[in-house]
C-alpha cells in the first residue's frame, strides 16, 4: 500500500511539473504496470527507459546488503525478492546494466539519441 501511494505521488508531481513545461526526470523504480501506463497517456514528451539489471548483478554490487538478507527472511519488502518487479513491457528504452562500469557515457549518449530527448533539447 505504502508504495503504490508514493508511487501515485510521484506521478501526481510529475504531471504537475510536466504541465507547467518543466522537463522532469524521475529514477523509478515501478512496480505497477497501471502507472507506467498512465505516465504514458498523460505526461507530455514521456519516455521510459529501462536500466536491466539482474538479481544476481544486484546482489554482488550489495552495496546496501539490501538482498542477501531478503533472501535469508532476515528482510521484507525487498522488489525482486518477496515483492515481484513485473519488467516494463514496452519501454522506449531499454539499457543492459549488467556489466560494471565506471563510464556512463554510453548510457547518456543512448538517452539523448531518444528522439522525445532529442526534441527537448533542440
Amino acid at each position: 500500500m505504502f508504495l503504490e501511494m508514493m508511487s501515485i505521488i510521484q506521478l501526481n508531481l510529475t504531471k504537475l511539473l510536466s504541465d507547467q513545461g518543466i522537463h522532469v526526470i524521475a529514477a523509478v523504480l515501478s512496480i505497477f504496470p497501471e502507472w507506467r501506463k498512465w505516465n504514458r497517456e498523460n505526461i507530455q514528451d514521456y519516455a521510459e527507459v529501462y536500466l536491466k539489471v539482474s538479481i544476481d548483478t544486484l546482489i554482488k554490487r550489495g552495496r546496501e546488503h539490501l538482498y542477501v538478507p531478503a533472501r535469508e527472511g532476515k528482510l521484507q519488502n525487498v522488489v525482486g525478492v518477496d515483492i515481484d518487479f513485473p519488467e516494463p513491457s514496452f519501454p522506449d528504452l531499454e539499457i543492459d546494466n549488467e556489466e560494471e562500469k565506471n563510464d556512463f557515457s554510453g548510457f547518456v549518449d543512448q538517452i539523448t539519441a531518444l528522439q522525445v530527448v532529442k526534441d527537448i533539447l533542440e
